[in-house]
């Protein structure tokens, strides 16, 4: 009896283990469609520059946001006598409507997929649309202001 409950008890193992629920696969970031925005207002082409704590240097910000939900992102780091730095970023944008933040999710960097449980590649800004066609980032210190530009402009590299 002992040696026959010895044989089942890893056969009942391997059973047990073998109706558990396979782990879910990441989703990869080709796989993610990107949706309309609902927010007209925010579509469009904006360039600006911020400055960062701690970063010898100011950053050139491009953002091209498209209605139908996908964006562009550029970033380029200028410094006093260094070659300028540069990070482009396409994926996709939404009106957060809980939050009302600006949602940046980027599927790709540089050219290549990100892994799309990565939360570093989704970023959340606190926005404001403000007169003469501007778009205000965040609050209090790190905010920046990005302008309208027109629909053909391109961050120059």
């Amino acid at each position: 009896m002992k040696i026959r409950s010895l044989l089942l008890s890893p056969i009942a193992a391997l059973l047990v283990v073998g109706c558990a629920p396979m782990p879910k696969q990441p989703v990869h970031t080709s796989e993610i469609k990107c949706e309309p925005s609902g927010n007209i207002d925010l579509a469009g082409n904006w360039l600006g520059q911020r400055n960062q704590a701690g970063v010898a240097g100011s950053f050139q910000v491009w953002m091209n946001l498209h209605p139908d939900g996908t964006m562009s992102y550029a970033e380029r780091l200028q410094r006093k006598g260094k070659p300028a730095q540069s990070l482009r970023e396409t994926g996709c944008w939404q009106r957060d409507a809980s939050t009302g933040e600006l949602v940046l999710r980027t599927l790709k960097s540089n050219g290549a997929w990100v892994e799309a449980n990565d939360p570093i590649y989704v970023n959340r800004y606190p926005y404001a649309l403000q007169g003469s066609g501007q778009l205000k980032l965040r609050e209090g210190q790190s905010a920046f202001l990005l302008k309208r530009m027109p629909n053909d402009y391109r961050l120059p590299f």
